[in-house]
């Protein structure tokens, strides 16, 4: 069947093991137990003469020693553990047929926890939709506000019109040029990561393979923001100018 395809047979020797191993060691432990106790009710109805130091370790019987290597012995061991005397192997060993099932089932369930991977939900467009981010223009007017400058500051710095700013203000969705967009980085003082965050939201990014993009990627890089300064930089590579 399917269930048998997918048991591992080593694990399943190692579950009866185990299961020998727990049954032998609390067979000796009991059997030590009652030998202990036979042995104290003896003591009682002997005299025994007293006895000290090294004569009281020779006169300790040997059952006890085999109970402290008992309690020593880790009941995890790998190694299987033999009847001890007195106990039959045969009546140890649980039958084959009896644990087999138990076993298939819990090997079984641990397979399919193993490979079973939850299904995912498919989203109609309108809840893709729904999920968008911030655009790049409230991307924008937001940075303004958390660095504290006004509108003029950021438009001039970034030496475009007021009038194409006064367009982007009226319009969630504008999608801005990228030089447009670097520009406005720019006049709003960002970090280089700053940067390629506020570009990613308008759809660019900064190429190490482009000039331009490793001109401006310098400057910000050393903190210089002035469209001047990096105009005449941009004028001696024969690139695109700020502004422009």
């Amino acid at each position: 069947s399917g269930v048998d395809e997918y048991i591992d047979d080593r694990y399943a020797r190692e579950k009866i093991q185990q299961e020998y191993r727990d049954r032998n060691l609390r067979r000796r432990r009991q059997a030590l137990f009652q030998a202990m106790q036979r042995e104290e009710r003896e003591s009682f109805s002997r005299p025994r003469p007293a006895v000290s130091g090294a004569s009281a370790a020779e006169e300790r019987p040997d059952f006890y020693e085999e109970a402290e290597e008992a309690d020593k012995e880790p009941e995890n061991s790998r190694e299987y553990t033999r009847p001890s005397a007195g106990i039959s192997a045969h009546d140890d060993m649980p039958k084959m047929a009896h644990f087999m099932p138990q076993i298939r089932e819990e090997a079984s369930r641990e397979k399919n926890t193993a490979f079973s991977r939850p299904k995912k939900k498919k989203r109609t467009l309108e809840e893709v939709i729904a999920e968008t981010h911030e655009t790049w223009q409230e991307s924008l007017f937001r940075l303004i506000d958390e660095k504290g400058y006004s509108d003029t500051d950021v438009y001039k710095r970034a030496n475009i019109d007021r009038k194409l700013f006064s367009k982007i203000r009226s319009n969630r969705d504008y999608q801005p040029k990228k030089i447009t967009a670097v520009a406005l980085a720019l006049g709003l003082k960002l970090s280089l990561d700053e940067t390629r965050d506020f570009l990613m939201r308008a759809g660019y990014a900064l190429s190490p393979g482009n000039t331009f993009d490793l001109i401006i990627e310098y400057f910000i890089e050393q903190g210089v923001y002035d469209t001047y300064v990096i105009n005449l930089a941009l004028f001696d590579h024969d690139q695109s100018l700020l502004g422009a």
